[in-house]
């Protein structure tokens, strides 16, 4: 398994970063360009979510990463905010 960790900057500043919010992205940005069966076929899970840094912490199978980081990649929005995506390879805390 490889771990990775995602930053998300959002265009507005009047949107409330929680831990829902990370985890709804990254399956958004899954289901976005996989599908629901497709999606469900990734090997994923989440390791920690820092809401107030806008970041988390994911592991995978090797398989899975370009997919996944892929998919977070071409997410350019979620609900009424633009976002970006930063992805890098790194150690998590467990």
């Amino acid at each position: 398994m490889e771990k990775y960790q995602v930053k998300i900057a959002f265009e507005s500043r009047n949107i409330e970063v929680t831990n829902n919010l990370m985890s709804n992205i990254l399956e958004f940005a899954i289901r976005s360009m996989y599908g629901l069966i497709g999606g469900s076929l990734l090997n994923y899970e989440i390791l920690s979510i820092e809401a107030e840094n806008s970041m988390m912490c994911f592991q995978c199978d090797k398989g899975d990463s370009e997919k996944i980081i892929g998919a977070l990649a071409m997410v350019g929005s979620y609900g009424v905010s633009r976002i970006k995506t930063a992805v890098k390879k790194i150690s998590c805390p467990d």
